[in-house]
């Protein structure tokens, strides 16, 4: 279920990013970084910090699975969330149910 939920968003994700580039071109993207307010500069620096977070987890995932990261890492830094998503769709699986971490763990 997960991995169709991935391909959707991917598609969909994709789809939006080549309509942005085709309605606003490269010069719009820079038009509206060098217009960003506080709360577009505090939205755009959250985003970079979550997609970070997201990488580094990818690149331990990757290893664990002794997957090569290093072209999703740059595809992610490239397009952002879409590089996370082919990832997703290529190599996610879920945890075997004794591998799966509890909310509370007793000491």
């Amino acid at each position: 279920m997960m991995k169709a939920i991935w391909i959707f968003l991917l598609t969909a994700f994709g789809a939006l990013n080549v309509y942005a580039l085709e309605r606003g071109s490269w010069d719009g993207l820079l038009t509206y970084l060098g217009s960003l307010g506080p709360w577009g500069t505090l939205a755009t620096v959250d985003l970079l910090i979550a997609l970070f977070i997201a990488v580094v987890f990818m690149v331990q995932d990757a290893a664990a699975k002794k997957i090569n990261a290093l072209p999703y890492v740059v595809l992610t830094l490239l397009t952002g969330s879409l590089g996370l998503l082919v990832y997703l769709v290529r190599f996610w699986k879920p945890l075997a149910p004794s591998n799966r971490p509890t909310i509370l763990a007793e000491n």
